[in-house]
């Protein structure tokens, strides 16, 4: 096995897309906002002097295609691109229970590009309702359409608090989610029943809401409390597989404290699950006390994570592979804040996969910095899970509040019963790359993020050489700055992407074995450097020192 021993900083580009409409964050703490913008590498965090309370989880941005934001909201109000009042846009989900710093519904909010119309958008949001001696409950799913062109760009809502689904102290629900149907320009609604193992489906297309139909499916954990079910769902990002992520908390003084993931398919054709799984969390715990915090596909959506907490075994972050037979088994605890740690230095909290293919971890109350997996397909530690390696916030992030977002990028199922519009995926490029290793100031990792189906991959890395590869890994012979170009493509057409990539170091190669251990230090080294190894008896291991133009200048047994 080669060791590539180097010295340099790290680098990293990021280049943003198309279709952007969930390009941009927007958090508060006590005092201002801040806007995190996605199209940067690391995401740029800004500091905003005006303010809306969104500290609950119904909170919800929308940017246009080419990621400019436009409004964001707490399912109170919303605020347009000026940090304004949207006109028409105050008094959502008035009612008994009206709290200006609190929706508390999980994934309870979020916007949608109105199907055929291209200058107007609508807002999908759950209603809570307060009840003597009950928590609030979502007992409505209700709307708000948008102008977006109305005021010079800074839009109107044209109707709100429109109902589409209803119920009340015995017919509520936990939270919803959408995906794209399958014909690539309506989409489906997912509201699932608080109490009951119910899930109810609602289309919308040009011609607006269909009358919500239901289905009963998968498992709901007995309860005589009305208000105590918590928790998320999610859609994979190719719309194919579903994740309900519920638990029954023991607040006032009920006795029951459980958590369940439950995971199924979905047929984007006929918005129907099908295949549900019930998988325990790993926790040791014995009691099974164990309160979910945040789920996340990952591209491909071939590994699921999830985060939760529990009074024994503290804050973690699970790692699942949905390729395996046996899904449950397929566990792996990446990290581990164990009870009782200050939770500024090691919490974790609510997950969101951003534009450029990396799982945000939010960081739990007080706290700057959020944390990051960087290679979310990768099975195991290998992913890449980094504490306070997100994005910095310029003050304290002191809530929790993540916005919920579809994949807007998610074209027709070509091929498919429902795929009668003539709309085609037509591949739009896309790629991150980064050099993770100090030691590897030459190796550089691409990681495609092409959205609409490519099925080939040409990348030209700038230095003559080339590969078809999906997610290369390239070393160069010298440093410098190189233009490298991803050109995918599929049936319909093709896409060209290009950046520059600048690398710069000195690299050492040594063979060893895997099972041997070497250190170099320090690192980075500017005049000498020392190497140490652990090798068995009668073994030996060389050093070769390159310089940054690949010419050998060293060499040591």
């Amino acid at each position: 096995m080669k060791y590539l021993f180097t010295f340099f900083f790290m680098i990293l580009l990021f280049q943003a897309q198309a279709q952007l409409h969930d390009n941009m964050w927007v958090f508060n703490n006590a005092v201002s906002l801040f806007h995190v913008d996605f199209r940067e590498d690391p995401p740029y965090v800004s500091q905003k002097d005006d303010y809306i309370e969104i500290t609950g989880t119904g909170s919800s941005v929308f940017c246009d295609e080419d990621g400019n934001l436009l409004y964001y909201t707490n399912s109170f109000r919303i605020n347009n691109k000026i940090d304004s009042l949207l006109e028409n846009g105050d008094s959502l989900n008035v009612g008994h229970y009206f709290n200006i710093n609190n929706n508390p519904v999980q994934n309870g909010s979020f916007f949608l590009p109105a199907p055929g119309d291209s200058i107007r958008c609508y807002f999908i949001y759950v209603y809570p309702e307060k009840y003597p001696g009950v928590y609030p409950l979502p007992i409505k799913v209700q709307y708000a359409l948008i102008d977006v062109t109305a005021n010079n760009g800074l839009g109107k809502v044209l109707e709100k608090n429109v109902s589409i689904l209803s119920g009340g102290l015995d017919f509520n629900f936990n939270h919803a989610g959408a995906v794209r149907h399958a014909n690539g320009r309506d989409w489906w609604i997912l509201v699932p029943n608080r109490m009951e193992p119910k899930f109810y489906r609602i289309l919308l297309t040009p011609q607006g809401f269909s009358t919500p139909e239901e289905q009963q499916i998968g498992y709901k954990q007995p309860t005589t409390n009305p208000n105590r079910y918590l928790g998320y769902n999610l859609f994979s990002p190719d719309g194919t597989k579903y994740a309900e992520f519920n638990y029954v908390t023991s607040w006032d003084s009920f006795p029951e404290v459980t958590g369940n993931l439950q995971l199924y398919d979905f047929d984007r054709c006929t918005g129907l699950l099908s295949n549900p799984v019930l998988v325990d969390i790993p926790s040791s715990n014995p009691m099974g006390d164990i309160g979910p915090v945040g789920v996340a596909y990952s591209p491909s959506g071939n590994r699921f994570y999830l985060t939760y907490e529990s009074s024994m075994a503290g804050s973690n972050l699970v790692q699942y592979d949905m390729e395996s037979g046996n899904i449950e088994n397929s566990a792996q605890i990446i990290f581990s804040c164990p009870h009782g740690s200050p939770i500024y230095t090691c919490g974790i909290g609510r997950l969101v996969l951003a534009l450029d293919g990396k799982i945000y971890v939010g960081g739990n109350v007080d706290t700057v910095a959020w944390h990051v997996i960087h290679h979310p397909d990768i099975i195991g530690e290998a992913c890449h899970f980094e504490l306070g390696g997100g994005f910095v916030f310029p003050d304290k992030y002191a809530h929790g509040a993540t916005p919920y977002y579809p994949n807007y990028r998610l074209g027709p199922l070509d091929g498919s019963a429902c795929d009668t519009l003539g709309l085609d995926n037509h591949p739009l490029a896309g790629f991150t790359w980064e050099v993770l290793d100090t030691l590897n100031p030459l190796l550089v990792e691409f990681t495609d993020n092409s959205f609409y189906e490519p099925t080939q991959w040409l990348w030209d890395f700038g230095d003559g050489d080339t590969s078809t590869e999906t997610n290369p890994v390239h070393l160069y012979a010298a440093s410098g700055t190189y233009q490298v170009c991803l050109t995918v493509s599929n049936q319909y057409s093709s896409d060209t992407v290009c950046k520059p990539v600048t690398v710069t170091g000195t690299t050492a190669v040594i063979e060893v074995a895997e099972s041997y251990r070497c250190k170099v230090s320090p690192n980075p080294a500017s005049e000498s450097v020392y190497l140490t190894c652990t090798l068995p008896s009668g073994k030996f291991a060389e050093w070769r020192l390159f310089n940054a133009l690949g010419q050998e200048v060293k060499t040591i047994t």
